[in-house]
C-alpha cells in the first residue's frame, strides 16, 4: 500500500524579522530581534577597555537554532516565528513573507479628509 498525497494550506501568522545587510546592519539591530544572538565585530582596547571599532562590520552572526547554532550571510533573513528563529535566504523569504506595516493603516486613516456623512473622501 503506498502512501497518499495530501494537500496543506499555510497557517497564517506574522513574523518579526531583520535582513543582514553587511556595512549597514547593525549589531544593536539584530540583538534587538534576538537577543541571545552571537554577533561578532571587530573589538580594540582603549585604556585598558575594550570597545567596538565599528557595529556594521559583522564578522560573524550566529542565531541559536533548535538543533544548534544556525549561521545568518549576508542578506539572509533572521526571523523571530513564534518562540523560535529561523535563518531564511532572500528568496524564500521573499516568497513566504510580504511587508505588512501594522501602523500604516491607522497613519493612512488618521490622514484622510472625511466628509459631513463622516465617510472617507475619494
Amino acid at each position: 500500500m503506498s502512501t497518499p498525497i495530501k494537500h496543506f494550506r499555510t497557517r497564517t501568522f506574522s513574523v518579526e524579522a531583520v535582513q543582514i545587510v553587511l556595512g549597514t546592519t547593525t549589531k544593536g539591530d539584530i540583538l534587538r530581534l534576538c537577543p541571545l544572538a552571537n554577533v561578532g565585530v571587530p573589538v580594540t582596547v582603549r585604556d585598558g577597555v575594550p570597545a567596538e571599532l565599528s557595529s556594521t562590520d559583522l564578522r560573524w552572526v550566529q542565531i541559536p537554532g533548535i538543533d544548534g547554532p544556525l549561521e545568518a550571510r549576508d542578506h539572509d533573513w533572521v526571523v523571530k516565528a513564534d518562540d523560535e528563529y529561523l535563518v531564511i535566504p532572500p528568496r524564500r523569504f521573499t516568497a513566504w513573507f510580504e511587508f505588512d506595516d501594522v501602523n500604516a493603516h491607522e497613519k493612512s486613516q488618521m490622514a484622510l479628509p472625511t466628509n459631513q456623512l463622516g465617510e472617507h473622501d475619494v
